[in-house]
């Protein structure tokens, strides 16, 4: 099943890391999520941006996962020149892996 199945996700920069929030529909979904999301499947799946880390939080009284990308957004909005400077789209890119 793809995460879009089972969450919604929002992402925003932090200088050069991308965090992402993966929030999920109902407290089922979220547990899931947590049993089958891991930072290994995420590297996995992420290992084409490079990340120098992934950072996986558990917020489980708002059913959802926060995400950090560490060093994915080549310096961040500032001083990127990749068309995606603030790793909006990553959010996308989230939804649709498979778990």
């Amino acid at each position: 099943m793809r995460l879009i199945d089972l969450a919604f996700s929002r992402s925003s920069d932090k200088g050069n890391h991308c965090d992402l929030s993966l929030i999920a529909y109902d407290q089922e979904k979220y547990q899931v999520l947590v049993e089958k999301l891991t930072k290994e499947a995420l590297s996995d799946y992420f290992s084409p941006l490079g990340p120098s880390a992934i950072d996986l939080f558990r917020l489980d009284n708002l059913s959802a996962l926060k995400i950090v990308l560490y060093d994915v957004l080549d310096g961040g909005a500032a001083n990127s020149i990749k068309a995606d400077t603030q790793g909006k789209s990553l959010s996308g890119a989230l939804l649709r892996m498979e778990i």
